[in-house]
This record gives structure tokens, sequence and C-alpha cells, in this order.
């Protein structure tokens, strides 16, 4: 690489020309030979290719009265944009037509014939960036109530350093996330951080840039943040203690917003006590729809039917799981459709036992009549802890992919942080999210549950 000093007829030069890339950083301008990049056809960048290389076919299938008012749009004072030494240039009508529905596209918006209407959005206001280090729970961002709500989509890139002494950005950020009115105060990029560049290291620095974009394109400035590591405290949760005797917790009326699902995933951790020899009841619903329970050989077993009762699957660990005081992560992934069925237990695949009957069927989350560590009539209570219950019926993860055990479960083998709306790790809030094992808060959709008994707090939490 060779340094660079202008003279008075030119002051700069940036791009390439015969085998030469002209660029500066902050020691003043260089030449380098210009290397091929890295083409690792990503999902992502191969689906943005693939969208801009419609964009001429769609160009041509407008009217000429709508080309017209896409390059009135481009001439407009307001769209004066600026290269990379800082001069003014006017974009033609095709390119912005490209450059609106290419933002649209990664938001998974309608694209556009005419051009946007809406004002250009003020760059959002962040509070925190927060990336996982260490223990660190999310890659998230936190932003004020209703900063990302309609018409305001939130679009975010980052980029990561390996030298902490790095004090410009090392290349273009990466999308991380591209989201429709996300809402809430917080909002996870999380598995597509870890994906990219996966966990922060001691010696990283990173820069991020977080876009709030309309719904016809329109994108803010970017709201730009820098990180060396995330200082966050490492999320601890609580748990709460049923003495297996008198204690449990119930819900009347059916769960808010439930719908028959072919996909679901459940997600809890337990510390239990129970004696082996009678069968007690972790989590279910009138007519055993959804049947979550401890056998009475302490093996774990989830029973999901159908509206009419069918059984459709029966899944059970293969093993007991021992009264050691011992706490324990448990995921449940069903999906139906395609007859595939997993369970986890501290994030290792268990080989569960499993029989299917009816495949293909729906199970019916809507019935009324729900209860937690015993039946609704008090029977078959469960002795134990119980924390982060989740379970979500829009999603049944691959538990055979690493990524989406890390959603659940930190690299130091406690709970991840499931957000305070119940919205990680998908980006819909989950029906049951019981942080901390109590379910009068749950902070997922479906409504709180009622305790009966006074259980009390776990002496300890996993």
């Amino acid at each position: 690489m060779a340094i660079i000093k202008m003279g008075p007829t030119i002051v700069g030069v940036r791009g390439t020309i015969g085998g030469v890339t002209f660029s500066e950083n902050k020691g003043g301008p260089y030449a380098k030979i210009w290397n091929r990049p890295s083409n690792p056809l990503q999902p992502k960048q191969t689906a943005h290719r693939a969208v801009l290389a419609t964009m001429p076919s769609l160009w041509r299938a407008l009217s000429p009265a709508q080309q017209t008012a896409w390059d009135v749009f481009a001439d407009l004072p307001a769209q004066e944009r600026f290269n990379a030494l800082g001069e003014s240039f006017f974009a033609s009508g095709f390119n912005w037509f490209s450059l609106i529905n290419t933002r649209l596209s990664i938001v998974g918006r309608s694209l556009r014939s005419v051009p946007p209407v809406l004002s250009v959005p003020s760059p959002p206001t962040i509070s925190l960036l927060e990336l996982p280090f260490l223990d660190a729970q999310l890659a998230k961002i936190v932003y004020p109530s209703g900063e990302f709500s309609a018409p305001h989509d939130v679009v975010i890139f980052l980029a990561q350093a390996n030298s902490i002494g790095r004090i410009v950005r090392p290349s273009t950020p990466k999308l991380m996330l591209a989201s429709q009115f996300p809402g809430d105060t917080e909002t996870s990029f999380q598995i597509p951080w870890l994906e990219t560049y996966g966990f922060v290291g001691e010696d990283s620095k990173g820069f991020g840039e977080i876009h709030a974009q309309t719904t016809d394109g329109r994108r803010s400035a970017p709201t730009a943040l820098t990180f060396i590591k995330s200082d966050a405290a490492a999320y601890t949760t609580t748990a709460l203690e049923y003495n297996g005797t008198t204690q449990f917790s119930t819900r009347a009326a059916a769960l808010t917003g439930v719908f028959d699902s072919k996909q679901c995933t459940f997600s809890f951790w337990l510390r239990h006590n129970t004696a082996a020899g009678t069968s007690a009841i972790i989590l279910r619903n009138n007519g055993l729809r959804i049947d979550l329970f401890m056998a009475s050989d302490n093996t774990i077993v989830l029973r999901l039917r159908d509206s009419a009762g069918l059984l459709i699957v029966d899944i059970s660990s293969s093993a007991p799981i021992p009264a050691d005081s011992t706490w324990h992560s448990f995921i449940f992934s069903a999906d139906t459709a395609l007859s595939r069925y997993q369970l986890f237990i501290d994030g290792i695949d268990d080989s569960p036992s499993i029989v299917e009957t009816n495949p293909n069927l729906a199970v019916e989350f809507s019935q009324n009549l729900w209860s937690y560590a015993a039946t609704t009539l008090g029977t078959l209570f469960t002795a134990a802890c119980f924390s982060e219950i989740w379970m979500d019926i829009t999603t049944a993860f691959d538990l055979t992919d690493p990524l989406n055990i890390a959603r659940f479960i930190s690299p130091e083998g406690a709970p991840m942080d499931l957000g305070n709306q119940a919205h990680f790790p998908t980006a819909v809030p989950a029906i049951i999210y019981f942080r901390g094992g109590d379910p009068t808060t749950n902070t997922g959709t479906g409504g709180v549950f009622i305790n009966v008994g006074a259980p009390g707090a776990c002496g300890t939490s996993p």
C-alpha cells in the first residue's frame, strides 16, 4: 500500500482505476492494488442480489407516467446526495426506484411503483447497544417506548474490528436486523450477530448504525454507536418452589391470543425433589390437549392432542431425571407437519422416545382450564423449583442447530433473557413466559395464572 499527497488540482480520489484502489483512512489518502473480495454467498447477500437483479425489469414494467414521477422525485432538492469526497449529486429516477424497493424488500414490505410520500424520519434515539460478551445475555438495542412504532421500522447495521485500538470502522457494516414495527423498548439481533461475528472478544471494537425506516422506504440518517464490549451484567433469574402437596397454579380461562398450531416449542428449567411412583404435572390444559408432566418413573413426558382429543405424539425423555436438586434445562420442539419432534436436556440431544400416532394434525391450544405444578383439581402435585417457563405456538425450532440452543442457554449454561415482553427468541411475543418461574406475572401474551397454596421463592436459581 502506498500513501498519497494531493496537489492543488486533485484534492481526493475514491474508487478503483486500472486495478488500483484509492481511499483514505486515519493516516491520510492511500492507494493499493485491488484484490477480489470474498464472496461468502450468505443467505441475506444472495437474497439482496436477487432483488437487485429484478429492478431493471420492474422499471421497464412501469408506465411512462410512473417513470416520470420517479424522475421528478429524484430531481427534488430534498433528494440531493453526497459522494465519498463530499461532492453533491442527484441520482436518477431508476436509482431511487431501485433503492427504495430494495429497502422495502429487506424489511419484508411490498414493493412500490410510485415514489414515497412520507417524510424522512429523524435518526432514532438509542439508549443502549449491548453485545454478547462472555456472560452478557443478548445482542440488542434499547430505545424509548414508541420509537419504532407505525410508520417506522428498524434497520440495524453493525461492524466489528479485531483490535481495540481501531478508531475508524473496519468495513462497511453488515445488516443485522430489518424488522417491521418492533415496538416494545428493546429489539434483539442475537442470532444474526452470532452467525456473523460470534461472541465479542476482549480485544474487539465495533461500530453500529441504527436507522428508522418508513413503510414507504424513506430511511433516516444513522444513529451511530461504538462499542468495545458489553459491560451489562449477566442476566440473573429467580425460581419459584412448589412443595408437592398443597401448592400449584391455575388459570380458568383459555390463554389469550392462542390458536391451534402444527408448530410449537416449550422451554423450562427444573430442579425437582419428586419421589418416583406417581405422575406429577408440569403444565396441562383441559382435555389433556397439552400434557407436560413427570411420569411415575421420573421421566419427562410431553403429549400433544388435537381438538378432537386424538393423540398426535408422545415424547418421553430417554432416562429418569434424578431428584438431586440439580437444575436442568428442557427444550421440546414439535412440528407435526414434518413429523419432527425433539427434546434437548441441558443443551444436548436426549434422543427421546417418540411415538407418533396421528401426524400432521394441529395441536389444540385454545382449551380453557390450565394448570401448573398440579392438576386443576389439586392432585398429582410436583415437588420442584421452576424457572423461565416459555411456550411459543408459532415456531418449532430445529434444536440440532446450535444457534437455536443458544437462543435459550447462554455459553455459561445459564438461562438466556427472553425479553421483558417475551419477544425473544422469536420476533413475536410468546404465549407463556413465566419469567423467574412465577405464573402470576406471565410476560407473554397469554395472561396470568393464580397461585394456590402460596408457593415461595426457591433457594437457588439456574
